[in-house]
C-alpha cells in the first residue's frame, strides 16, 4: 500500500476539527494543551504547522455559535411580543375566543409595522425640527440686518 496525500489530508484536517470541538467545549486554547489527549498533543506538537489554521477555525466557530444566539434571542424576543398581544386580545375577547393563525400574522404585521412607523415618525420629528432651528436663525438674522439698516 502506497502512501496517500489525500488520506493524510483528510486524517489531518479531522484531527485539526477534534482538537476545535475540544477547545470550543472546554474554553481552553490549544497552546495552553494542558489537559488535551495526550495523542492530540503530541500530534499538535508534531505537525504545528496547523496551530494557525486551528485558531482561526476556533474564531470562526465562536463567531458562528454567537451568531446562533443571536437569532435564537431574537426570535425569543419576536415570541415575548407575539404572546403579550396575544394574551391582550385573550383577555379582551374571553378566554374561550381561538386565536387563528391568519390573526397572529395580522398581530405580527401590526407589531413590525407600528416598529416602523415609530421609527418613521421620529426621523419626520428630527428633521422638523431642524427645519424650524434654520428658519428661526434666518428671522432672527433678518430681523438684526433690518434694525442695523433702520439705524442708518
Amino acid at each position: 500500500m502506497g502512501y496517500d496525500s489525500d488520506d493524510s489530508d483528510d486524517y489531518e484536517d479531522k484531527r485539526a476539527n477534534e482538537i476545535v470541538d475540544w477547545a470550543i467545549e472546554t474554553g481552553r486554547s490549544p497552546d495552553d494543551t494542558a489537559g488535551m489527549d495526550t495523542d492530540d498533543e503530541v500530534w499538535l506538537l508534531e505537525n504545528d504547522r496547523w496551530l494557525d489554521e486551528i485558531l482561526y477555525r476556533i474564531n470562526e466557530r465562536k463567531e458562528e455559535i454567537e451568531k446562533e444566539r443571536l437569532e435564537k434571542l431574537e426570535k425569543l424576543e419576536k415570541a415575548n411580543r407575539r404572546l403579550a398581544v396575544a394574551k391582550s386580545l385573550n383577555t379582551r375577547l374571553g378566554d374561550g375566543t381561538p386565536l387563528n393563525p391568519d390573526l397572529m400574522d395580522k398581530i405580527t404585521a401590526e407589531l413590525i409595522g407600528a416598529q416602523t412607523k415609530k421609527s418613521k415618525k421620529k426621523k419626520s420629528k428630527k428633521k422638523k425640527s431642524k427645519k424650524k432651528k434654520s428658519k428661526k436663525r434666518k428671522s432672527k438674522k433678518r430681523k438684526s440686518k433690518n434694525k442695523k439698516s433702520k439705524k442708518h
